[in-house]
């Protein structure tokens, strides 16, 4: 299935379930290293490091000057305990930063030369500090810091929740409408990629287009 679509896959390395998203950018670095020394000159690169995310549209078809990344929802990280702390572990948090709306580092989109910039920054972050990554999805700490705080040289936007891609597993105040179709924010999604397939929103894809269960 992956050749049919013109791709590559790889096997990696066996590792802890909490590190796994961690881990994943370090691999998608080593991805866009392999890109340069390949003399490839992509005009702009759509990187995932899960596979729970929804598409309302084709998301190749939408380009950024800068980085573009996105909301998870509505919350400030003032209000989720959980970003609070990974936050805390790379800035003192002031009100200014409890304010900010909670980035997320599941996706990342933007030419090859910010991208690669903006992995240079989280790494700088890690220096000595490789125990962090033992922390489920630490990287959003840091994410979040970089867009938030750092001047990194190039504009970053930062979307809503749903504007171009939507989270399903966390709150978002978007309506999802299956009566006629599965539609979100009243828009038809284009792509689906699901990690949990009894959610509401993938059980009716699979009634919708006559899916099998595996």
């Amino acid at each position: 299935m992956v050749a049919r679509f013109g791709a590559l896959a790889f096997t990696l390395p066996a590792c802890e379930p909490t590190m796994a998203e961690n881990l994943a950018h370090f691999y998608l670095h080593q991805v866009l290293e392999g890109i340069v020394s390949a003399g490839a000159t992509p005009d702009q690169l759509l990187l995932l490091d899960g596979v729970r995310a929804v598409f309302p549209r084709d998301p190749f078809l939408n380009k950024t000057v800068g980085l573009s990344l996105f909301r998870e929802g509505p919350a400030r990280i003032g209000e989720s305990e959980y970003n609070r702390h990974r936050l805390a572990l790379f800035m003192p948090l002031d009100e200014r930063a409890l304010r900010q709306p909670v980035v997320s580092s599941m996706v990342l989109r933007g030419p090859l030369p910010a991208l690669r910039e903006f992995y240079r920054r989280m790494f700088i972050e890690l220096v000595g500090r490789a125990e962090l990554l033992k922390i489920h999805k630490v990287v959003q700490g840091i994410v979040n810091k970089l867009c938030h705080t750092d001047d990194l040289g190039f504009p970053v936007t930062v979307h809503p929740n749903g504007a171009e891609v939507y989270f399903e597993f966390l709150g978002s105040s978007l309506a999802l409408d299956t009566r006629r179709g599965v539609r979100i924010g009243g828009t038809v999604p284009g792509v689906v990629l699901g990690g949990h397939p009894e959610s509401p929103l993938l059980m009716k894809l699979r009634i919708d287009l006559n899916l099998a269960d595996s």
